[in-house]
């Protein structure tokens, strides 16, 4: 009688041990996938930022995902008192804008689109213009390689252009910049004819 008793409480004791286990396991799960999920894109480019010390890939891989900022979210999220999450992504991009970090055509590409493509309003809007605009002086021919790439933009970029002064604060000369295009050895005749389509609209622009 007692060995049966002693068999029976064994049992209870290796059914609620594996019982323990599973509900715990599906807890840790639990938890870990809402970690996953709460990190928004907004927020692992801050903790990027605030981390500091970035490779060149994580730069690239922090520039493409620009796109794809939700810029309402972000200013609800605050980083301190002086900055909002998209103030602190739009502060960082002109940081590398202006330290001439962003060459590649298809970094370049992303910011192009950053402007075109998603909800920037406001002073965010200004900040990604700005950060343009200083790409543009930096590299010109890899800018309009990565516009080639996205015409519908050409007239933003045009606009952008007039904005930001390139062509009257900064005193950047039309006809030296069209004669840059043509005479590339960088850019291939479609690519050309982009650079010298984004001059005539700036041309335009100024001529309203």
């Amino acid at each position: 009688m007692k060995k049966r008793v002693v068999l029976i409480l064994v049992c209870i004791a290796v059914v609620v041990s594996i019982f323990l286990i599973k509900t715990g396991d599906k807890a840790e799960n639990k938890v870990e996938n809402t970690l996953e999920k709460s990190e928004s894109v907004e927020e692992e480019l801050v903790s990027l930022i605030l981390k500091g010390n970035l490779t060149k890939e994580q730069k690239k891989e922090m520039l493409a995902l620009l796109p794809d900022v939700d810029w309402q979210k972000g200013s609800e999220i605050r980083i301190d008192k002086n900055y909002d999450a998209s103030s602190k992504i739009v502060d960082w991009l002109y940081s590398e804008a202006e330290g001439a970090n962003i060459k590649d055509a298809d970094d370049i590409l992303n910011v192009i689109k950053t402007y075109v493509d998603s909800n920037l309003d406001g002073a965010y809007t200004e900040g990604v213009s700005a950060a343009l605009g200083e790409i543009y002086i930096y590299d010109m021919e890899n800018f309009v390689k990565a516009l080639h790439q996205i015409p519908e933009a050409i007239k933003d970029m045009a606009s952008v252009l007039q904005f930001e002064g390139i062509y009257t604060v900064q005193m950047h000369d039309v006809g030296e910049d069209m004669s840059l295009f043509l005479n590339s050895s960088i850019l291939d005749e479609k690519e050309k004819k982009t650079g010298i389509q984004l001059l005539q609209e700036y041309n335009a622009l100024c001529n309203t």
